[in-house]
Formats: structure tokens, sequence, C-alpha cells
């Protein structure tokens, strides 16, 4: 089943997503896949975390709204900042934005490097089949759009 944002009004919205991958050829099977998913999907990309975070920083200072449904990012990268790093300054701007993390790390270790204290993100292990990431980002989209959806209706008074 592929997932829809809704308005509260019941209009069909496109997902806003933003991909930290600086694999160029996996960065084109991401967005593919996330085509897939809705063709009218909102994409924003960055190869660096150093640059991403700028950018989500840029982001918030002009609408602190959540700006997406999907922030997905690759751990090991061009650079001093890990995604690790990028995903716990998404923890800090977006607490309500559901991050995925990619590596090719084993489970083990990548909980070794998320740490025990943390709270741990979503993880798609490389490689990954073109049907393992559609069904992790359709999984991840369709429950947060559908959690977002329950807090906007929990605002209106009930009869």
């Amino acid at each position: 089943m592929t997932p829809f944002k809704l308005s509260p009004g019941g209009k069909r919205l496109p997902y806003r997503v933003f991909v930290l991958e600086d694999d160029l050829e996996l960065s084109l099977v991401i967005e593919n896949v996330l085509r897939s998913i809705d063709s009218t999907i909102d994409l924003d990309w960055s190869t660096d975390a150093e640059g991403a975070i700028t950018q989500l920083k840029n982001i918030v200072s002009v609408s602190p709204m959540l700006p997406y449904d999907l922030i997905v990012a690759d751990i090991f990268l061009d650079g001093k900042t890990t995604g690790i790093d990028f995903w716990r300054t998404c923890q800090d701007l977006f607490p309500h934005t559901p991050v995925l993390i990619t590596s090719s790390l084993s489970l083990d270790r990548f909980f070794a490097t998320v740490g025990q204290e943390s709270i741990c993100p979503p993880y798609l292990q490389k490689p990954f089949t073109v049907s393992e990431c559609r069904q992790v980002f359709e999984n991840i989209l369709h429950y947060f759009s559908r959690r977002a959806a329950k807090a906007s209706w929990d605002h209106y008074p009930t009869a």
C-alpha cells in the first residue's frame, strides 16, 4: 500500500524528504524509489553533513514548522561530521521527524556507534534491494503521516 500525506481538509500533499548521501549512484536509486512512492515528492539533497546541517538550520530560521516527512542519512561521509552527528542535530532541530540511517555497518556495529544512551533511529543496512528500500520508506512515511494526521486532528474539539 502506498501511503499518502493528507492535509486536515483531506487534500493529498506531496511528501518532503531530505537525503544526505555522498554516493551519487545510490542517490539515484533512493530518488527513484521515493518517486515510485510519490511522483510529486519534494526532495532536498546534500552530499556532506556540514552542508546538510547548514541547510536545515537555514530552513528552521525561515520556517520552524516540520519541513520534512523523512530524513535519510548515510553514516560515513566526506568531512569530519558523520551521519550520526547529523542525526543528533536533526533530533534537536526536528524532534518529531523520522531519520533513517543507512550504512554498510553490521547491526552490532551500528548499535555500538549510536551508543547505549540514545534512542536508536531506524536503520537500513547496505547493500539493500530496491524492494527493501521501498518497504522501509513506505512504512516510515505511512506511520509518521498517520501519527501527524492524528495529532493535527486531536486539536479539533469533538462534539
